[in-house]
């Protein structure tokens, strides 16, 4: 039998989790949203919420396909940049995650999804699988969902930012380079 992990019906919303963020990192993640925004000619509109240790920050609004095409490279790359620019404004970076539309956790859930039909397949055929290319916390999604799975064990390949992982038989079932 088959050890898969449970996936939710659906995602819970960030305002159901998080409360509104306050104080002035929030107004900072706020003036660099709309810096930002502005810059790239988006129309969206924003929710500044407080996670524990980070803002959360959901974005919606007319433009908001733009943000999750190509495997949601816009909205990372707006992720990426907020800290940066909330620095420039108050002196320190401030750890924020950017979403739109539960993106990241339904992105979460495909990728533990797939990992799991890899491993399925690989202890099926006997074969090795190698997935897509994926950022690294992709990657790291997809080595933690498999790391206990029987039969399977996972490893990164290729240079550069986005590796592919393979996926091939094993006794043991552990997983190398989870922080790859």
């Amino acid at each position: 039998g088959s050890q898969r992990v449970e996936l939710a019906d659906a995602p819970v919303p960030a305002k159901a989790r998080y409360k509104e963020a306050v104080g002035e990192e929030a107004e900072a993640a706020a003036q660099a949203l709309e810096k930002i925004l502005k810059l790239a000619g988006l129309v969206l509109e924003n929710e500044i919420l407080q996670a524990d240790e980070h803002l959360q920050i959901e974005l919606r609004g007319a433009d908001q396909d733009l943000l999750l095409r190509d495997r949601g490279r816009l909205l990372l790359a707006i992720q990426h940049l907020l800290p940066r620019v909330i620095r420039g404004l108050i002196g320190r970076s401030v750890v924020c995650k950017v979403d739109s539309d539960n993106y990241h956790e339904i992105r979460e859930e495909r990728l533990r999804d797939m990992a799991q039909r890899a491993a399925d397949e690989v202890r099926h055929r006997g074969r090795p699988k190698t997935l897509e290319p994926m950022s690294p916390d992709e990657r790291r999604i997809v080595h933690l969902t498999l790391a206990d799975y029987p039969g399977v064990e996972t490893e990164s390949h290729g240079s550069g930012l986005f590796k592919r992982v393979m996926v091939r038989g094993s006794g043991g079932g552990r997983s190398r380079d989870y922080n790859s």
